[in-house]
Order: C-alpha cells, then structure tokens, then sequence
C-alpha cells in the first residue's frame, strides 16, 4: 500500500486539536498503511522497524490521545488485546477467536437500518432507544 504523505496524515490529526507530534504522525500513519487492528506493543514493533525511534509508553499515551479526539477507534480482540483502528466510515469487525486478529467486514447497510434494540423483558422494541450506531462485531474462526 502506497504511504500517504504525512501532510495529509498531520492535516487530520490537527483538525481533531491535537498538536500533529512527529510521535502521532508516524501512529497514525503507520495505522492508515496497514489497517490489520494492531495492538499498542505489536505498532510500537513495527515503528521501531520502520526506523522510528518511540518509546513504549509514548505510544500508548499518544494512541490513546489520538482515540479519545477521535482520529482512530479501539476494540478489544479475542485475546483480552485493546486494538487500534483507523478505518473511521461505518464498518463492522470479524474476530477471529483462534488467531486473534480483526478483519473490517461490510454487513449491508439496509439490514443495518432495519436492527432496532429490543427490551428482554417485553420482547418489544426499546421505548424512547434513538439510535445513532450499530456496532457489529462477529466473532468465529477464520480459516
């Protein structure tokens, strides 16, 4: 995959008000390239390969700025792993349970629209529930 230029990538993090670090760029570049829903160890690996020199715990604070602002999301896998994401349009994930690893899945957006909660106890849809997204997160084997 082709790597964006890191103008774009600072661009993106500055208009969520964070200050674009070249910490945050390399993240946040290296999660736009891959997108395979690394965990914080396994980026800080890969940036280290990749020649930037960032520690353990600036990567896990800046992971965590850059979710909390917005610019990337974070699940939790099979193995107990809190994962990054920087795939932000509405999309759904698979968990495969042997291998722990998180494929983005597209579940058609009109049986998306048609889901509504429903109250166990009356077996009715919600009162009042206004919806505004639907996470989906299969979970299986991959093989």
């Amino acid at each position: 995959m082709a790597h964006r230029p890191h103008t774009i990538v600072a661009d993106k993090i500055a208009r969520a008000g964070l200050r674009p670090t070249t910490a945050r760029v390399a993240i946040l570049a290296s999660l736009e390239e891959v997108r395979d829903h690394p965990s914080a160890d396994e980026l800080a690996v890969r940036l280290e390969a990749a020649g930037h020199h960032i520690g353990r715990a600036t990567v896990y604070q800046n992971l965590d700025k850059l979710a909390e602002a917005g610019v990337i999301t974070s699940l939790t896998s099979s193995d107990g792993l809190r994962r990054f994401d920087a795939t932000l349009e509405p999309h759904q994930h698979f968990v495969c349970t042997e291998s722990g690893r998180i494929y983005d899945v597209q579940v058609d957006p009109e049986l998306l629209k048609q889901l509504k909660p429903i109250d166990p106890a009356t077996g009715k849809p919600m009162k009042g529930a206004k919806v505004g997204e639907v996470r989906i997160q299969f979970v299986g084997a991959k093989r």
